[in-house]
């Protein structure tokens, strides 16, 4: 099926979109949160500009991106954008 999309005229990208709500624990927190699957394309899409870190390093890498106000309630002391899971 996507092949197919990425036929049609005026598709740039066809990415499956993957979205599931977890637990993440982290030291002695624990947070429900949604997960949420980026293409590697994002990497140069302008949405990540400004923040601390690097995108992921590299597109089967085991990393995952953190929101800053996860990262509160978690206790990060130390911002981030990507952790290694």
């Amino acid at each position: 099926m996507r092949q197919q999309l990425t036929k049609l005229s005026n598709v740039t990208e066809v990415y499956p979109q993957i979205r599931f709500v977890t637990d993440v624990h982290y030291a002695d927190k624990s947070e429900s949160t949604t997960v949420l699957g980026l293409p590697d394309s994002s990497r140069s899409s302008g949405a990540f500009d400004g923040m601390t870190g690097a995108f992921f390093s590299s597109p089967n890498a085991e990393e995952a991106i953190l929101q800053i106000e996860l990262q509160k309630r978690l206790r990060i002391s130390r911002p981030l954008l990507w952790v290694r899971i």
